[in-house]
């Protein structure tokens, strides 16, 4: 079982280093310098500090096994999923499914989602596609790597 808990000050270390744990196989790959894994507690408090939604991801009421930011708009209407990260050793276990479905119902106001994701990473893009998102733009970052956003309406 797999639910959503908002993430507190006091837990920003812990979402830091999931944050990091999280995205550690894509700046690997990629080198990408503007990876989230490059970005240092301080501007992860910063990034914090805003007005967001930040969540643990838990599973079994007790472990942590990732987190999701979800940014929306004054009237809630519109939001922006950046990032949603679930641990490795998580990862195809059919919890990122159960989670943007909690998501959606906790921000049931929310009628225009929207995310980007790398366009050269199969596996995300046939995820989001599953989700119901479709894809709109395609910006190139660097050689081999592509960022594409996705949109979904309710």
């Amino acid at each position: 079982m797999v639910f959503i808990e908002r993430i507190t000050t006091e837990d920003i270390l812990k979402v830091h280093e999931i944050q990091k744990l999280g995205f550690e196989k894509l700046y690997r790959k990629y080198g990408d310098k503007e990876s989230p894994y490059n970005e240092t507690s301080e501007d992860f408090l910063r990034k914090f500090n805003r007005p967001n939604n930040y969540m643990f991801l838990v599973k079994n009421y007790k472990e942590s096994i990732g987190y999701i930011r979800v940014v929306t708009t004054d009237q809630r209407d519109q939001a922006r999923i950046a990032p949603i990260v679930i641990l490795p050793e998580y990862e195809n276990l059919g919890l990122g499914k159960k989670v943007m479905q909690l998501v959606e119902m906790e921000f049931n106001t929310v009628k225009e989602w929207h995310l980007e994701t790398i366009l050269q990473e199969s596996r995300l893009i046939h995820f989001y596609t599953q989700m119901g998102y479709k894809q709109e733009n395609i910006t190139p970052i660097q050689n081999g790597m592509d960022e594409v956003s996705f949109i979904k309406f309710f």
